[in-house]
């Protein structure tokens, strides 16, 4: 996996076969069929592995800190692998590290009074803004990120971020938020 991800950074996710990890790791590509199962399953994995590098919630925080930290630490994550967020939102199998993900939104937000059902999608919209917001800011077939003078697009996800979390508090049932 580890080597998938690795020449996925560096010469794109179109250079990922088993031949070429098996070549780069010194092996015949046979021998990661003791791994995996195919192409699928090592991408499945290297989109896993990816996620798996998001950071945890930053502790000390409220609810909506907490959350803040670990999709804003997904964003940030994905930036540096620009092919795993188009993998990560085509990709059928949810692994470990991104069922980590999605436990780590559902328990902060059910920590902050947010009931099971607006938890459900709220964890879509999470999980939707780093995915697609990062896809946009890439060329998917180069790899490179969009430029566009004059245009922060680290501070454009930041600010959506906070509309949705803003936009969730509010919906929680309680004291009115000012």
């Amino acid at each position: 996996m580890a080597a998938g991800i690795l020449l996925a950074d560096t010469l794109g996710i179109e250079a990922v076969s088993m031949r070429r990890v098996g070549q780069n790791l010194g092996v015949e590509a046979m021998s990661l069929y003791h791994h995996v199962r195919g192409k699928d399953e090592l991408l499945d994995a290297m989109v896993d592995g990816v996620i798996a590098e998001f950071p945890a919630p930053e502790g000390g925080l409220d609810w909506r800190g907490r959350l803040r930290s670990l999709v804003l630490g997904g964003y940030l994550v994905l930036i540096d692998h620009p092919w795993a967020a188009s993998l990560g939102a085509i990709r059928p199998a949810i692994g470990p590290a991104r069922q980590a993900f999605h436990d780590a939104v559902l328990r902060t937000l059910l920590e902050g009074g947010c009931p099971e059902s607006l938890a459900h999608a709220a964890l879509h919209a999470f999980d939707n803004h780093v995915f697609a917001f990062t896809l946009q800011e890439f060329h998917i077939e180069s790899g490179a990120r969009v430029a566009e003078p004059g245009h922060d697009r680290d501070a454009e996800f930041v600010f959506v971020l906070d509309v949705l979390l803003a936009g969730f508090e509010r919906a929680i049932p309680g004291p009115p938020v000012l």
